[in-house]
């Protein structure tokens, strides 16, 4: 009996010799995103995700959406997320798209989150714009407009 309790005593001894040594691994900070849309002017929008910090595992993205067809509370969090994952598409973050040809005067809605080594929606963020630049079909001189204008 003594003898197991000698061998008990010597193993937890080694144990806690050789686990005090080691660094305790560091906290993962969960990532926090960050959506702009610049560069609206010229019928044409970017679109720029970041992280502010952490590391992402990817991301849904909604690129544009008319306003009035949002129909959750986009400052409540939750109904956000769950409506971005249900309308968005796969993205990889950091991301950056140009848009181009957009219609002017459109009231535009754009959101995004970011996904934790889990998997689970770690931050969002969400922008409404308008878009900028020429209407569709009518000259800058208030004219017929040049052929050159007209899109075939």
């Amino acid at each position: 009996m003594k003898r197991i309790f000698s061998a008990i005593a010597v193993l937890g001894t080694l144990l806690l010799t050789f686990s005090c040594g080691k660094p305790e691994p560091q906290e993962e900070v969960d990532p926090m995103v960050k959506l702009e849309v610049v560069d609206i002017d010229n019928n044409c929008a970017t679109i720029n995700v970041t992280l502010t910090e952490g590391n992402s595992y990817g991301g849904t993205l909604i690129r544009m959406m008319a306003q009035d067809d949002v129909t959750v509370d986009v400052t409540n969090e939750i109904q956000l997320i769950n409506f971005i994952q249900a309308n968005g598409e796969d993205i990889q973050v950091p991301y950056h798209e140009t848009l181009t040809d957009l219609k002017a005067g459109k009231k535009v809605f754009t959101a995004v989150i970011v996904y934790d080594k889990d998997g689970r929606a770690s931050s969002c963020d969400y922008a409404k714009w308008e878009t900028v630049g020429n209407p569709d079909g009518w000259s800058t001189n208030n004219g017929a407009g040049d052929i050159t204008e007209n899109i075939w």
